[in-house]
């Protein structure tokens, strides 16, 4: 997770940073009854979404826009900027 700095470099040097980017009504649908995000304990989905939306997109090399895709064509966008 490229919340610190170093962390960004160190996933740069190793290849392309993918954002798979989704509204906060899509990650709350996808979260919904799990179980192993400690965060959603003590956060909204959007709480989260608001603090790191902009280090996200300050990370990434590519950002995928994932609303209303399904996984098969998210997979295949992903894998073709892999491939550049």
């Amino acid at each position: 997770m490229p919340l610190r700095p170093e962390n960004v470099g160190v996933m740069r040097s190793s290849g392309t940073i993918v954002w798979l980017r989704a509204a906060v009504p899509t990650l709350s649908q996808r979260l919904e009854g799990s179980s192993n995000r400690p965060l959603l304990a003590r956060h909204t989905v959007a709480e989260i979404t608001v603090e790191r939306d902009e280090i996200y997109e300050h990370a990434a090399n590519v950002i995928v826009d994932t609303e209303g895709r399904t996984v098969e064509d998210i997979a295949e966008e992903v894998i073709s900027i892999w491939k550049r």
